[in-house]
């Protein structure tokens, strides 16, 4: 959310400002945003080049669903200067970049109570992880 009076783009969660970026770091913002996007990724940049077995999210699939999979829910991108307006409903394009290594699944939309949502991860490094 831009800041009407500064400028400066706020990240917020359940409408509290979890933190914000001054306008001059961002100054191409200042006239708002046309794409959002959200993100995660493991590295590992040691030879061979496989990431250790670390676990993403809770470690476990998403298809178990919110009992045991990581989520995130009633996620918004609303309008800076009238916040009760959302810019999107919908899901855009996900992109999951190496999905034998994790996972993406989208919620679904009519779910009121969970909003616009999404579960993530898998257990450990797969063997078919490359």
């Amino acid at each position: 959310m831009q800041d009407g009076t500064s400028g400066d783009l706020w990240a917020m969660v359940e409408r509290q400002p979890l933190g914000y970026w001054p306008k001059i770091l961002v100054p191409k913002l200042e006239e708002g945003v046309q794409v959002h996007s959200f993100g995660g990724e493991v590295l590992n940049k040691r030879v061979p080049g496989h990431h250790t077995s670390t676990q993403m999210g809770s470690g476990h699939f998403v298809v178990e669903g919110c009992m045991k999979a990581t989520y995130t829910r009633n996620m918004e991108i609303v309008e800076a200067r009238d916040p009760s307006k959302y810019i999107s409903h919908d899901y855009g394009d996900l992109i999951v970049t190496h999905p034998n290594c994790y996972n993406l699944q989208p919620g679904h939309m009519q779910d009121l109570q969970w909003g616009f949502h999404f579960f993530f991860g898998r257990p450990d490094r797969s063997v078919t992880c490359t």
